[in-house]
């Protein structure tokens, strides 16, 4: 009997905080990815990128809605460990691209929903959690990237819109998106000079190159160029030079979903490590059960690893008595 890949759940912690509601959700994204996305993996690795149709299968699936009104076509309040959890299970399979691709949304549509023009619910954001249009969110520049009190893309005005001219780059989906929202310098030096802008990535002034080196792992990664491109004055994000107070909780939920996928990642490196350790086949993406991978041994491995060197060796799963199981069981990874 055979899995798509090892799942991990006897690896995390109990939390109160996590009810069948999670349960539920940690379901549903499972399933998606194990039928939609993990056996077409080797063929978007040859191809160097996944379908487009991936999208509408996603919003078919109820997955791009998380968090979003029902009104407008997502399915209502969450909280951040429905975030976590699908960083988890996208990166349980190794397909931490695609979850880059599907995830930005989560970033770049929240301020257009909440602090945009009403008129783009029905132009931009009912389109996007349709699967049918795509956001991507820009902030890193060729100069710096976390510093965003040093971004240098400016917008100036010009009648009813703004002129955007500047570079930004490792933006993630941005060779697909159809919409950028834009990080750039209305007023003075520091972050209470920052505006957003919602950009059309068709207008012209906009050009988008991939960027060298990254290859697969990051294929529709993008960098942009502004050359004195237009945006409308109705496609500003919140107040002029007020952008960072929208940008601050964007920010927070990149942290914790790549807080989530290094766990995930971790994780997988130890199951590859025990699996060759004992002598078997890693495969490409079917497992089988092996006492070495079991959730205990594993566990054991990266407490270890933290806290103090043991040898894999001598660990076996039926050796574990009940009080260093349950130690292990509860310890944080």
């Amino acid at each position: 009997m055979t899995q798509s890949a090892p799942d991990f759940d006897g690896l995390r912690p109990a939390c109160e905080r996590l009810t069948g509601f999670h349960d539920d959700w940690r379901n549903r994204v499972r399933e998606f990815v194990d039928e939609n996305i993990v056996p077409r993996l080797d063929a978007w690795e040859a191809a160097g990128g996944c379908d487009d149709a991936l999208y509408r299968q996603a919003a078919d699936a109820g997955l791009l809605g998380m968090g979003f009104p029902t009104e407008l076509g997502g399915i209502g309040d969450t909280d951040i460990y429905h975030r976590v959890i699908f960083a988890e299970e996208m990166h349980r399979t190794g397909s931490g691209l695609v979850f880059a691709d599907l995830a930005t949304l989560w970033i770049g549509l929240p301020p257009v929903v909440s602090t945009g023009d009403p008129s783009l619910a029905e132009e931009v954001v009912r389109p996007v959690l349709r699967g049918e249009r795509k956001i991507a969110f820009a902030v890193t520049e060729p100069t710096g990237g976390s510093d965003v009190g040093a971004i240098r893309t400016a917008a100036r005005r010009d009648g009813d819109g703004y002129r955007v001219k500047g570079t930004k780059t490792l933006v993630s989906g941005g060779l697909r998106a159809d919409y950028v929202l834009t990080a750039v310098r209305t007023g003075g030096p520091g972050i209470g000079g920052l505006s957003l802008l919602l950009v059309d990535t068709a207008a012209e002034g906009v050009s988008r190159s991939g960027v060298p080196g990254l290859a697969w792992y990051c294929a529709s990664n993008a960098t942009i160029e502004f050359d004195d491109a237009f945006v409308p004055r109705s496609r500003l994000i919140g107040p002029e030079d007020k952008g960072f107070i929208a940008l601050l909780p964007q920010f927070n939920l990149e942290r914790f979903s790549g807080i989530a996928a290094a766990r995930q990642r971790w994780h997988c490196r130890v199951w590859l490590y025990l699996r060759q350790r004992n002598g078997r086949s890693s495969g490409k993406r079917s497992v089988g059960p092996s006492r070495a991978t079991s959730p205990y041994v594993m566990r054991w491995s990266i407490w270890s690893a933290r806290f103090g060197p043991r040898t894999l060796t001598s660990i076996t799963a039926s050796g574990l008595s009940n009080r260093a199981s349950n130690r292990w069981r509860t310890s944080a990874c």
